[in-house]
């Protein structure tokens, strides 16, 4: 069985920085053998083929995903789109009208986490309540946690998120963590699984 397959478009430009670290991540399993070691380790054999990752500007990033698709190069549960956050760069929001969902992280910084609040509910208000778009849902989650900060602030942001109608997430990405058990990653996908009905065993649905 293949597992649960994803693809993703980094719609980021210029920056293309999910592009750009796939492509340092390749060249270091190149050209380093403790990489390699470290990457077997952790994942066993790696004769698998990575998931895609596509750089594409918002405006045109659904039509290059389908021509991609098309073509059968791809069998995916999930396609994921990396976009910028917010919805004054050209093609956001007929792209994030076409999606089915959206996954917003979240700041403790006052002015960052306004910012991102005010782009989940007008989205929320605009595109979903009125159903004037595709997208079913908004999941906010928690970005750059730093452990010493008092849950009580978190719990007082959780109730006014709740007053605007969104829904947060579980889990946590903590601050400086690197990739593993510890960096919340998982929690977090197994969590976005769960609430979105997809079975990471399951392999016979196109995203």
């Amino acid at each position: 069985m293949r597992g649960f397959r994803v693809a993703v478009i980094d719609c980021d430009y210029p920056q293309y920085s999910v592009l750009r670290q796939r492509q340092r991540d390749t060249a270091s399993a190149e050209t380093s053998a403790l990489v390699r070691q470290r990457l077997e380790a952790q994942f066993g054999r790696l004769d698998r083929q990575p998931y895609p990752v596509l750089a594409a500007r918002p405006q045109t990033a659904l039509r290059e995903w389908e021509q991609y698709a098309a073509r059968g190069q791809e069998s995916c549960q999930a396609v994921l789109f990396d976009l910028p956050g917010t919805m004054g760069t050209e093609g956001v929001l007929s792209t994030l009208a076409a999606l089915d969902y959206l996954v917003v992280p979240l700041k403790a910084d006052r002015m960052v986490l306004e910012s991102s609040l005010n782009f989940a509910a007008t989205l929320n208000d605009r595109l979903i309540t009125t159903g004037a778009s595709r997208l079913r849902g908004i999941f906010l989650f928690w970005n750059l946690v730093d452990r010493r900060e008092r849950n009580r602030l978190y719990d007082i942001y959780a109730t006014g998120i709740s007053q605007l109608g969104l829904r947060l997430l579980h889990s946590r990405i903590p601050v400086r963590a690197a990739l593993g058990r510890k960096c919340g990653l998982a929690d977090l996908i197994n969590e976005l699984c769960l609430a979105l009905n997809l079975d990471p065993k399951d392999e016979g649905r196109n995203g």
